[in-house]
């Protein structure tokens, strides 16, 4: 019975190295949060369309701004046009040096960890970028991101009680913060 008990110990030890192995190499920021944090069960969920209604009542209504107000004009006129240096594989290397490894991937599904250790790829990126900067062009793809509804506590089946997360492309982040680091120079 004891060599029962031990054999099934050290199959469940094994299956859960397994999962976890695999988890990593699909999602290794998941892992992680899995090995870092106890998972919060979710008793109750809302149906998907009163979750798209709630949701949508806030982000989806169109808004209209005026176009002709007078601090509009001003900044216009005191902002000069700018012109942009091109990205260099430097800069796209030193950009990539300061993200987090496993921040959460919008649609690209490219973890930093990778754009990170693949330098060979760092050239093409800098060039890439700056075709889509001298077009005055991004895709959609580059744009959109993954929206996730994170519980906030455990009355989970009202939609008002999730936080919206949403994980844009790492190669929209790492655009925009060199764009930014060259407004800023």
């Amino acid at each position: 019975m004891f060599a029962k008990t031990q054999r099934l110990s050290r199959y469940k030890k094994r299956q859960t190295q397994y999962y976890q192995n695999k988890l990593f190499r699909t999602d290794g920021k998941k892992c992680y949060n899995r090995l870092s944090q106890p998972n919060s069960k979710v008793k109750n969920t809302p149906g998907k369309d009163e979750v798209e209604n709630f949701w949508r009542e806030i982000y989806g209504k169109k808004v209209s701004h005026n176009e002709e107000a007078c601090w509009i004009k001003d900044q216009c006129q005191h902002s000069p046009s700018m012109e942009w240096g091109p990205i260099c594989e430097k800069e796209v290397a030193e950009a990539l040096r300061s993200t987090l490894s496993w921040k959460g991937p919008g649609r690209d599904q490219i973890p930093n960890f990778w754009l990170k250790q693949l330098t060979a790829t760092h050239k093409h990126i800098a060039e890439i970028f700056n075709k889509l900067i001298e077009e005055d062009f991004i895709p959609e793809w580059l744009r959109a991101g993954v929206t996730y509804l994170i519980p906030k506590h455990e009355y989970t089946g009202n939609p008002k009680n999730y936080r919206p997360v949403t994980c844009l492309p790492t190669t929209y982040k790492l655009i925009t913060f060199l764009k930014k680091i060259d407004l800023l120079l």
